[in-house]
């Protein structure tokens, strides 16, 4: 993440369970990113996370985006290294 404006994707497409490690890790990296200038973005986001943030009231605090991540293949230009 280089900076001002930019978003930060976190791919939570994998994610089945989470307590409040995992919820503690989600709002670091949102402090992160906004001494940063950029905004977390959740991709992803299974039924039960979507649910967890909800309960907890971090929903309003955190962006939550349930389509998947686009495969990185995809989102770089023809010659682009990962």
């Amino acid at each position: 993440m280089s900076g001002q404006g930019e978003d930060a994707v976190l791919d939570l497409s994998g994610v089945e369970f989470m307590d409040c490690s995992g919820l503690g890790a989600l709002v670091h990296a949102r402090n992160h990113a906004d001494l940063l200038g950029a905004r977390l973005v959740l991709r992803g986001a299974g039924r039960p996370v979507l649910r967890l943030l909800k309960l907890t009231g971090l929903h309003r605090r955190l962006a939550a985006d349930p389509r998947p991540q686009a495969p990185a293949s995809a989102t770089r230009a023809e010659g682009d290294t990962p």
